[in-house]
């Protein structure tokens, strides 16, 4: 056979193995993000906090540069 034929069918051979494997561990691989209904479902769990809560404000913190 040709030089040619024999490195692209290894390439094409090569590329539908990395292909299948994407294919297979993406379908068996643990999930690693929330759905929509998990993140509603704990949002409807939690209290809102009260309006002296510290925790309710955010605070910012700014430095300032002494002029040389």
């Amino acid at each position: 056979m040709n030089l040619v034929v024999v490195i692209g069918v290894v390439l094409v051979v090569a590329g539908m193995l990395g292909i299948l494997a994407v294919v297979l561990r993406g379908s068996v691989s643990t999930r690693d993000h929330l759905t929509v209904a998990e993140i509603q479902a704990r949002l409807a769990g939690e209290r809102p906090l009260a309006a002296d809560d510290p925790r309710r404000t955010v605070s910012v913190v700014v430095r300032r540069h002494a002029d040389s």
